[in-house]
């Protein structure tokens, strides 16, 4: 349906407008990836407002803290798919990590850049700890172990399908920073290379 009412400055005819909710729309409160993008986005702000008050730092800089904590020696490429975000996102974290001697660059094989956390981004990485995992227990409050086990088997799947998705073939699709589902990396085994060690 339309409405009766004349754009102003004569502008756009009135019969142009839409006035009505319309039959193909989505319902949102069962829409599951607003729900789980409302979800993430709430967990976000309060991540990064607790950091930044307590640390000075962001939640692209915990992530980056937070992968080098799993697997040291990651490049600034592979914390970026490991992370799923673009490369800029992760390059803009690691130089003011680096600029406060969080995280150190070496020279690795054919150019390659490993990071590594300092004691100090240790240490950080430690302070931080708390503040994400208060996010993990504001969201599985009330549930029981087993159904928090079910609820992170069910994101692992839908994960394990995005990964395997394509777009005009380009396996990725562009959500802001977002450029294509993260990729899953072990934990570095004692027996990896580590520059400057025999």
């Amino acid at each position: 349906m339309t409405s009766a009412h004349e754009w102003p400055n004569g502008g756009r005819a009135a019969e142009d407008i839409v006035t009505e909710p319309l039959s193909t729309r989505i319902d949102l409160e069962e829409f599951t990836p607003r729900l789980v993008y409302l979800v993430s986005n709430a967990l976000v702000w309060q991540e990064s407002h607790e950091m930044r008050r307590r640390f000075g730092l962001g939640t692209n800089d915990w992530r980056v803290i937070s992968a080098l904590g799993w697997r040291p020696g990651l490049s600034a490429t592979e914390v970026a798919a490991f992370l799923g975000v673009n490369k800029a996102v992760v390059s803009k974290s690691v130089a003011v990590l680096v600029d406060r001697a969080l995280v150190a660059l070496l020279q690795g094989p054919r150019g390659s850049r490993p990071m590594y956390l300092t004691r100090a981004g240790a240490q950080m990485h430690d302070q931080m700890v708390p503040v994400s995992s208060r996010g993990h227990e504001l969201i599985t409050t009330g549930l029981e172990p087993e159904q928090v086990a079910r609820l992170n088997e069910l994101l692992r799947e839908m994960l394990g399908q995005l990964r395997g998705q394509s777009v005009e073939g380009d396996g990725a699709v562009p959500v802001g920073d977002i450029v294509q589902p993260p990729v899953r990396l072990e934990p570095r085994r004692r027996n990896d290379e580590v520059p400057g060690e025999p």
